[in-house]
């Protein structure tokens, strides 16, 4: 279907998720993929049932395609920055992790670029793929390096797969990033001073990570679990004894619900434990992971922490989450994150007290005016 609708122009679709993409014959053709092309390391080629390949390309075989992808241009990544903030700050979001595989000079100027021109109304931090580890450890480049808006973030390696490929211990799933691999790069990081946010789903995942964390003797540099959904008791313990911080994301509760099969069939009081791993110490960061999650409304996220029946946790929480939470994650608390003297005045202005109204209009919820160090840059006041 897709080469009957694009011809021979090479077409490379994205799954939402971004852990599987589907190629065109045109597309496979480019990047030399045939029905004897043997799987990446860390991903899977689809193929039909006479062997030829069908164009689904899952976690590390994207990048067989990508790889010879052209990359747009500075313009039309600066053009699509531009509408990525305009969504953003109409949701009153003023501070982005930005994860970026491929093109991180051409993103990093363009980024440079629209803050000199006064035209970057939101802080960034620039996440670096792990390809980017040796180049970054030479230059220097230390966790929180750069300014008050753009500044070097993390770097960034995925330990698993998507929801269904999510390695756990009892089995099953798929290593983007084998446990071997993992530890050197956790280590080669935390010695040049970097954080690693590592993507980790599954409680396999989870534990490579802290394995890897620990392995490094990097307790306390903040190294990320982005994720972190399926989580068991000892390793809450393991990530608040090593301080290592989950980033998370709040509507990953509704998915058993709304999306059923498609998480492995575990504990509820494992999935999402929002609540269980705050009270064994751990510090919790939200965030939207735009754009598998299409509208990055934290109040939609905030009602879903609030609501979940089994690791529910209160408002104020779950608000602190996205603000104070995230600039912790970020080594930036003595910055922003909450309201008080000094800290940098990002803010949202509400026309009526959000808490005060219902829980299910939240995910409605939108600011009459947004400001970024006191300065107006969206609505109206």
């Amino acid at each position: 279907e897709l080469d009957e609708a694009t011809g021979s122009r090479p077409a490379f679709i994205d799954e939402r998720g971004g852990h599987s993409r589907v190629a065109n014959s045109a597309a496979l053709r480019a990047a030399g993929i045939t029905a004897s092309t043997p799987d990446p390391a860390g991903g899977r080629i689809g193929h039909d049932p006479d062997g030829a390949p069908n164009g689904l390309l899952q976690e590390g075989a994207m990048r067989m395609v990508a790889d010879v992808q052209p990359l747009p241009d500075r313009r039309r990544r600066s053009q699509a920055i531009q509408l990525a903030q305009k969504l953003l700050l109409s949701r009153g979001i003023t501070s982005v992790g930005a994860a970026v595989n491929r093109g991180f000079a051409d993103d990093l100027f363009c980024y440079q670029r629209l803050a000199m021109d006064g035209e970057l109304h939101m802080r960034v931090n620039e996440f670096l793929s792990w390809e980017l580890l040796e180049a970054a450890s030479s230059l220097g480049v230390h966790a929180g390096f750069g300014g008050d808006v753009v500044r070097a973030g993390p770097i960034k390696v995925f330990i698993d797969g998507g929801a269904e490929r999510v390695v756990m211990r009892s089995g099953g799933g798929m290593w983007r990033t084998p446990p071997d691999e993992l530890n050197a790069l956790v280590k080669r990081a935390s010695d040049a001073g970097l954080q690693v946010a590592a993507h980790a789903i599954g409680d396999g995942a989870i534990e490579a990570m802290c394995d890897a964390v620990e392995a490094a003797g990097a307790r306390g540099m903040r190294h990320r679990v982005e994720h972190c959904t399926i989580c068991p008791p000892d390793l809450r313990r393991r990530l608040a004894r090593l301080r290592m911080v989950a980033v998370m994301q709040p509507l990953a509760v509704r998915a058993p619900r709304v999306a059923p099969g498609v998480f492995p069939e575990v504990d509820r009081e494992d999935f999402a434990p929002h609540r269980a791993l705050a009270r064994a110490g751990v510090r919790i960061a939200f965030s939207s992971d735009l754009p598998v999650t299409p509208d990055p409304n934290p109040w939609a996220g905030i009602r879903a922490a609030v609501e979940d029946e089994i690791n529910g946790i209160r408002v104020l929480d779950a608000l602190r989450a996205y603000t104070a939470g995230g600039a912790y994650a970020s080594f930036e608390e003595t910055l922003k994150g909450t309201l008080e003297p000094g800290m940098l005045a990002d803010l949202q202005v509400y026309a009526a007290d959000p808490l005060a109204g219902p829980q299910p209009g939240w995910d409605g919820l939108r600011p009459q005016a947004v400001l970024l160090g006191g300065v107006l840059v969206s609505g109206s006041l």
